[in-house]
């Protein structure tokens, strides 16, 4: 498979960084991370790849350094911006190693990206028609997560539940957790606090200082995005299965929200993608 001849460097220059692209462009990108699991052998840290998650691969200095001279190949060409907004966990790799405009440099060696976050804030502010290529997976990354919450508008979350296979699920479920984890974090000084007055001030002030906007809070409650199922976070709650209610991300409620929710037609674009078309 293409996947595991990049992850096992059989095939490097800007061979790998055609094939890669390739992957992108076929919706495939999760291969990568599930070839980098059945690695084996010495190289690159051998048969310890097997256990990691796709979070920890995507933070890995090995696998940083296996991904560099693609998405170096692709900034000399001038495809990093693309390649980068069609998974935005690889931004991480090219902050790290210092790529084209996503790097910790400039060419001249001055500060320029101010950290691994801030690059993934920019390929996610960026990804528009890109979006169609995403695999949910990514969305499970707290740090696109969080970037999409600041970034996306309306009609790019609806883009989500069109154009990516089980997005808008995979979405939710992310966006349940880091509300989750932010609260665990802020427990004592969020203490006596309901989960909406969280989420309508202590979370959105963080994710809008944090990550550059507050996009999705503005959204969510226009009616479009409530009939198409999206929603506030609903941490799970301990015991709801044991109480005969249904923890958010049940096949009951998945079945409900995929019957509001009509893809597009092949080649159709949203409303935002329409007006940022090039004029010809």
């Amino acid at each position: 498979m293409i996947s595991d001849q990049i992850a096992n460097e059989k095939v490097k220059g800007p061979k790998a960084t055609g094939w890669y692209s390739q992957l992108l462009k076929q919706n495939d990108s999760q291969d990568l991370f599930k070839a980098f699991r059945r690695k084996v052998g010495k190289g690159a840290g051998g048969k310890r790849w097997k256990d990691m998650s796709d979070e920890e691969i995507a933070n890995d200095a090995d696998f940083h350094k296996i991904m560099a001279p693609i998405l170096t190949h692709a900034s000399n060409s001038g495809k990093l911006g693309s390649t980068l907004r069609r998974d935005p966990r690889l931004a991480k790799v090219a902050y790290e190693k210092d790529i084209g405009s996503y790097g910790k440099l400039d060419k001249d060696g001055k500060p320029q990206m101010p950290s691994a976050q801030d690059a993934i804030i920019k390929a996610v502010r960026e990804a528009r028609d890109h979006i169609k290529d995403w695999e949910p997976e990514s969305l499970e990354d707290p740090e696109v997560l969080m970037a999409c919450l600041a970034q996306f508008d309306r009609d790019r979350w609806l883009q989500i539940n069109r154009q990516i296979k089980n997005g808008q699920n995979t979405a939710l479920k992310s966006m349940d957790k880091v509300f989750a984890d932010f609260k665990q974090k802020n427990k004592t000084k969020l203490s006596g606090k309901s989960d909406k007055a969280i989420w309508d001030g202590e979370f959105r002030e963080f994710i809008k200082t944090n990550y550059g906007g507050d996009k999705y809070f503005v959204a969510v409650p226009e009616p479009r995005m409530q009939t198409t199922g999206w929603r506030t976070p609903v941490p799970e709650t301990p015991g709801a299965v044991i109480m005969g209610g249904s923890p958010p991300g049940t096949t009951a409620e998945e079945e409900k929200r995929e019957e509001k929710t009509k893809p597009l037609k092949s080649g159709g674009k949203t409303k935002e993608e329409k007006e940022h078309e090039p004029k010809k």
